[in-house]
């Protein structure tokens, strides 16, 4: 276990398996720590001192750590976000966040299924009668959501201009889709 001492006395920060707690000396009882605070300590162990004392070597050292380890995109940024909370407001050092920089996500192209492949999964939709056959061909053929989907009445569809308008769609917005020319009313 990873014991940092925090700049409050009488408190001591245990970072144990990823996870964060605060504990009072003399009591047995844990604290709610704020979450920012907590993605500080990594950087806190790999200093092996207090983190206000870094210069912009040391961060640069610590981006290349996390780099190296595998931390994933999204934890490499929630902790640069803490740190520049850390340096910007608890010690008042705004020059040190130019020298954190972000990760982006590698973007993953979609998996496009073949002709045969959604003939097979329209074929196999449960149940007699073409319900979840036409709701699956629609929400497959205009690439909707799966709760559109659900949210579809007769009304929404318009054979005549081959357009599906989807009400309160994601965040709340109406918009309209093309209909699959293969969809026969």
């Amino acid at each position: 276990s990873i014991t940092a001492k925090r700049m409050i006395s009488g408190l001591v920060l245990k970072y144990l398996n990823g996870e964060c707690f605060v504990i009072r000396r003399g009591y047995e009882t844990t604290l709610p720590v704020s979450s920012s605070f907590c993605l500080t300590v990594p950087f806190t162990v790999f200093l092996g001192r207090s983190p206000d004392t870094a210069v912009p070597d040391d961060l640069r050292a610590y981006q290349l750590h996390m780099a190296d380890t595998g931390v994933t995109p999204s934890t490499f940024n929630a902790r640069t976000v803490a740190l520049r909370f850390f340096f910007s407001m608890t010690c008042d050092r705004d020059e040190m966040k130019k020298y954190m920089q972000f990760r982006t996500e590698p973007r993953k192209l979609p998996i496009v299924l073949s002709v045969e492949e959604v003939s097979a999964l329209l074929a196999a939709a449960p149940g007699p009668g073409l319900k979840y056959r036409a709701a699956l061909s629609i929400g497959y053929g205009g690439e909707l959501r799966a709760s559109e989907v659900t949210h579809l009445k007769v009304r929404d569809i318009d054979s005549d201009r081959m357009l599906i308008h989807v009400e309160r769609g994601k965040g709340g917005k109406d918009r309209d889709v093309m209909l699959s020319p293969s969809f026969d009313p």
